[in-house]
């Protein structure tokens, strides 16, 4: 199979009859809105191989764990920014990988980050100590990705992939430094649904908001 690169691609959460979101992110390394989103539905199903099984496995529990991390941070000092507005983007991180175990009729692991979570937590007692971990937890994800892209050459886990380490290495670590680094403007996010109206969550750090949740079929986080 043959690496393929997609370049303008967006975010996109497909909503079933009732019965949940499987979320998917459209194309790689993106730092503007896309105003089409190809869906993972619409790439082929590819062979999967087992480094690519792991590499879906791995990737799921580490955003398993900053989900947790990020909620827990919430539970313990409050609603603070940017944890706010991460914390969804991590849910549609969770969505956008099972989406691809769903495809490949794949069993979901369970979240197993709980003792990891509880650990690293017992670290944080301020908001400070958890802006740091933030950082620290957005540039293991940045490293996962880098290592994990290379072992994957499947259209749609690609395009899962890339997008993923783009929230994490354009938005989220941003975010987090820039408030440690004393940042204090707030910026206006603007979310882009396909056939919705986005709803932009304000963000820390620089002025500038992180992409709101979408209401419509394509979202970015």
């Amino acid at each position: 199979m043959k690496r393929i690169l997609v370049t303008v691609l967006a975010v996109a959460v497909l909503v079933g009859s009732g019965a949940g979101v499987a979320s998917a992110y459209g194309g790689a390394r993106r730092t503007t809105p896309a105003t089409t989103c190809t869906t993972i539905a619409n790439l082929p199903v590819e062979a999967l191989s087992q480094a690519e099984k792991n590499a879906l496995v791995e990737t799921l529990q580490e955003e398993y764990l900053a989900r947790d991390i990020y909620t827990a941070v919430i539970a313990k000092l409050g609603s603070i920014r940017p944890f706010t507005s991460i914390v969804k983007s991590e849910e549609q991180h969770v969505a956008a990988l099972t989406a691809l175990f769903t495809k490949y009729q794949l069993t979901v692991p369970a979240d197993t980050q709980a003792a990891r979570t509880s650990t690293l937590m017992a670290g944080v007692a301020t908001v400070e100590d958890a802006l740091k971990l933030g950082v620290t937890v957005e540039k293991e994800d940045i490293a996962l990705y880098d290592g994990l892209i290379k072992t994957v050459d499947n259209q749609d886990i690609l395009q899962v992939f890339g997008n993923l380490k783009a929230a994490s290495a354009n938005k989220h670590l941003p975010a987090f430094e820039n408030v440690l680094a004393g940042g204090t403007g707030i910026g206006q996010g603007t979310g882009r649904g396909g056939r919705g109206v986005g709803q932009g969550s304000r963000g820390n750090g620089a002025g500038q908001g992180m992409r709101g949740i979408g209401t419509g079929s394509c979202i970015a986080g």
